[in-house]
C-alpha cells in the first residue's frame, strides 16, 4: 500500500507460512480451524443443521462467530469457496476473502477485506480491522509453525494487542 493506491474501500494483508496449502485451507474453512487462531467459538449452519467442527464450509452456509474474551459476536454467510480461497460476509458491510498461493513447500495466505460503503464509521472499522488482522495473521503463522496460540485467554484488557 502507498499513498498512490490507498483507499478506504479495501485492503490486503499477506503472510508467508511454512506449511502446506491444505493445512492452511483447513484453518480458514472450518469451525475447528478458525477457533485455533482467530475466534473463540465458531458455528456454521447449513439450512438449519449445525455442521461438524471439521466440516469444510460451502457457499450460503451461515455462521455465528464469538470472539475470545469479548462479549462480541457476529453472524453472516459464506459467499464463495474454491480449492484455494474462502469468502465470508464480515459485519454488515464487509467481505473478507482468504486466498492461498502455493510457494513450493510453503504458501502465502492473502487476506482481502473490502467494504461496500464508505462513511466515517467505515473508516474507523477499516483502521480497526487493518490493525487487528496484522495480529491474527501473525497468530496463524505462530499456530501453524510453532503450535503456539498468541491470544491472551485469561486477562481481559482492551488495550492488549493480542485479544
Amino acid at each position: 500500500m502507498s499513498p498512490d493506491n490507498f483507499n478506504w474501500k479495501e485492503f490486503h494483508h499477506s503472510v508467508i507460512l511454512n506449511s502446506s496449502g491444505e493445512k492452511v485451507y483447513n484453518l480458514i474453512s472450518t469451525a475447528d480451524g478458525l477457533e485455533k487462531w482467530f475466534l473463540g467459538e465458531v458455528s456454521f449452519f447449513r439450512d438449519t443443521a449445525e455442521l461438524r467442527k471439521t466440516a469444510i464450509v460451502q457457499p450460503e452456509d451461515k455462521y455465528r462467530w464469538e470472539w475470545l474474551t469479548k462479549s462480541f459476536s457476529s453472524s453472516g454467510t459464506v459467499i464463495d469457496i474454491t480449492d484455494n480461497s474462502v469468502s465470508y460476509t464480515f459485519g454488515e458491510s464487509f467481505i473478507i476473502t482468504f486466498r492461498i498461493e502455493e510457494l513450493n513447500d510453503r504458501c502465502k495466505l492473502v487476506l482481502h477485506q473490502k467494504v461496500n460503503t464508505v462513511s466515517e464509521d467505515d473508516q474507523f472499522a477499516y483502521l480497526n480491522c487493518a490493525v487487528c488482522w496484522v495480529f491474527f495473521l501473525t497468530n496463524i503463522k505462530s499456530v501453524i509453525e510453532y503450535d503456539i496460540d498468541l491470544r491472551e485467554k485469561e486477562v481481559v484488557d482492551e488495550a492488549l494487542v493480542n485479544q
